[in-house]
């Protein structure tokens, strides 16, 4: 009975060529569909990254406000008890007194990574226990002496001039908070859209990676029918 022949060594040869060059063929889309996941994931950190800075500086620009709110109801609670004499009016300063620590220190933690930023809470503080003992003063020769006598406090414009310095400062953190939050912002859209590239890129690669994957195989059967035929 014939024994089916063996493969020559012209048709290992060829089938060994056909297939490093397919290998070939779809070596530069393969490289280029790891080139694209790596950055894919890249700028997905990137991303994470960016975001979490915006979100700080949300939480930053809401402790802030905080403050300011905390420092504008002492001087509310003063200004009402000193017009009327009636310490019902005192609510809002006692509200104040009690968040204007606990919020000026949960500020500066937030903003420990920015010595500017530090810097500028450190003066708000020292500026809001300088007007809390002011406002402490009136309210004691409002008690003590009468209405005189915290008026003539008042008329010294001490009190002014500190809150006036405290806005500033608060001011100015804002204002360098909403600055990071811009650049922030806009480096997570630039992110964005990066990422939507790089996605695109990945799909488009991915499919071309297949349909030569594809058009290789019809090829190399096309040969090796090819190739039968020929033996």
């Amino acid at each position: 009975m014939p024994q089916p022949s063996s493969p020559s060594r012209w048709q290992r040869l060829r089938r060994h060529v056909f297939g490093k060059a397919s290998l070939i063929a779809l070596l530069p889309i393969l490289v280029a569909l790891a080139g694209s996941a790596a950055l894919n994931i890249s700028y997905t950190r990137s991303l994470a990254t960016t975001r979490a800075l915006v979100t700080h500086s949300l939480r930053v620009n809401t402790a802030i406000n905080t403050v300011l709110s905390a420092m504008q109801d002492v001087e509310t609670g003063q200004r009402g008890y000193l017009i009327t004499g009636d310490e019902t009016y005192l609510a809002p300063y006692r509200a104040g007194v009690a968040a204007l620590e606990p919020e000026t220190a949960r500020l500066e933690r937030l903003v420990r990574d920015n010595p500017g930023q530090g810097a500028r809470i450190a003066r708000a503080r020292a500026l809001g226990r300088r007007k809390l003992a002011e406002v402490d003063a009136t309210i004691a020769a409002m008690r003590g002496h009468g209405f005189a006598a915290a008026r003539a406090l008042v008329e010294s414009d001490a009190g002014k001039r500190t809150m006036d310095s405290f806005r500033t400062t608060i001011s100015q953190m804002r204002e360098t908070e909403r600055s990071l939050m811009e650049s922030r912002v806009a480096a997570m859209h630039r992110t964005e859209q990066r990422l939507f590239w790089v996605i695109l890129l990945g799909i488009a690669l991915a499919l071309s990676a297949r349909l030569a994957a594809f058009l290789l195989q019809l090829r190399i059967r096309r040969r090796q029918r090819a190739s039968r035929q020929e033996d």
